[in-house]
Order: structure tokens, then sequence, then C-alpha cells
């Protein structure tokens, strides 16, 4: 076997094992739920009523609460179990009012979080 072919099927080897190497890598970042602890909330729509936001955990605490304020004035609250790599959709049973400020705080055991929405 000549130099030129050894290091042609040696490149390809090394091709390969990268190739394979880089997809199982890619794969373990994108399962969210390995070694992650992380949890979202986010509006399903910013301007479709009703006003309807999703959680999605991927941390170990899997109870939530929320809060909703109109302004500053709080309008609805509750509780919401997530298990871990899944999404829930909650819809609030209030009316919303046009060119109103919303607030969301969100908080489960590892912390909190606020998102806004202005329905127009």
């Amino acid at each position: 076997m000549t130099n030129e072919k050894k290091f042609i099927y040696t490149s390809l080897i090394m091709l390969l094992i990268s190739i394979i190497f880089l997809a199982w890598l890619g794969n373990q970042k994108m399962s969210g739920n390995q070694k992650s602890n992380w949890w979202s909330a986010y509006f399903d729509s910013t301007e479709k009523v009703p006003m309807t936001f999703v959680i999605e955990n991927h941390s170990n605490g899997s109870q939530f609460k929320w809060e909703l304020y109109e302004g500053k004035n709080q309008v609805e609250s509750g509780t919401a179990d997530v298990q871990i790599g899944k999404k829930v959709q909650i819809t609030p049973k209030m009316d919303i009012a046009r060119n109103v400020d919303y607030t969301l705080i969100i908080s489960n055991q590892n912390g909190s979080k606020e998102i806004y929405n202005r329905f127009k």
C-alpha cells in the first residue's frame, strides 16, 4: 500500500470518528433534561386573547406558583405541577383589557421569573 492510500484511509477514518463524536456530543447537549437545572415561562402569543402562558420545566422542582398582575394589582394566581421535561399551558380566567400592562411572576424552589405583556 502506498503512502497516498494510507493517508487517504487514515483521513477517512479520522473524519468518520470526528462525525460520530460530534453527533454524540450534539445529542448530549440538545437533551434538555440531562444534568440540567432550568425552566422557562413565556406567553403563547403576545397578541392573542385569551392570554395563555407556558411553563417549561427542565429542573428538579415540579411545583410552580404564578401570580398575574394588571398594573400593580394582583388579579389572579394559581399553582401548576410541571414534571421534568414537560410543558404546561395555562389560561387565566380573567378578561383581558387592552392597553394595560400585565406582569406574570412565576416561581418555584429554584427562584422566580417575571414576564410582561401589553395587549393592543
